[in-house]
């Protein structure tokens, strides 16, 4: 049974929920700038129906590939082939955040794995270094590990664009 493995997989989903979570954000205030400006331009200028039109439409298959592409990468996370996301680089990086040895956890995922090079060692001392550390692994939170503070601070930009976008929408709309 992986313990370590298993343990990982909860650090690992908790990464990509917030690297989602400010991709978003990120998303959302561009995408908000964009229409904003388009919007806007259409105020000053009499853009024709089809370039309106082609506008949209890209947007739209713009979104698509987007779609798409995120499939894909979730296909090769689930396949450990992104290396932010394999199980040896969030065992490094939540040992390196969360204890007092940094590489604990790689060191006993490596155990775990088979993977102890040429080094003889021996099975039950490895068996009960991987428990311990898995048991280490259990009470940690991801959350702890992993923080929001960039989530958060994207999250005010992203408001405020939109608080900007919506100022500049109600001023072009009285003009």
């Amino acid at each position: 049974m992986r313990k370590i493995a298993t343990q990982l997989t909860r650090f690992r989903h908790r990464k990509i929920v917030i690297d989602l979570l400010i991709t978003g954000w990120i998303i959302l205030a561009i995408g908000t700038i964009i229409v904003s400006l388009l919007l806007v331009l259409e105020a000053v200028f009499w853009l024709s129906p089809a370039l309106r039109y082609g506008v949209w439409q890209s947007g739209l298959v713009l979104l698509a590939a987007i779609t798409v592409m995120g499939a894909v990468v979730g296909l090769f996370i689930r396949q450990d082939s992104i290396g932010r996301y394999r199980l040896d680089t969030i065992a490094h990086e939540t040992g390196k955040a969360a204890l007092s040895k940094g590489d604990e956890i790689i060191n006993a995922l490596q155990l775990e794995s088979g993977d102890s090079g040429n080094y003889k060692t021996s099975r039950e001392l490895a068996d009960e270094f991987v428990t311990e550390t898995a048991s280490k692994l259990s009470s940690l939170s991801p959350a702890d590990v992993y923080s929001t503070r960039e989530k958060k601070k994207l999250k005010v930009a992203a408001l405020g664009s939109i608080a900007a976008a919506v100022l500049l929408i109600i001023f072009f709309l009285t003009l």
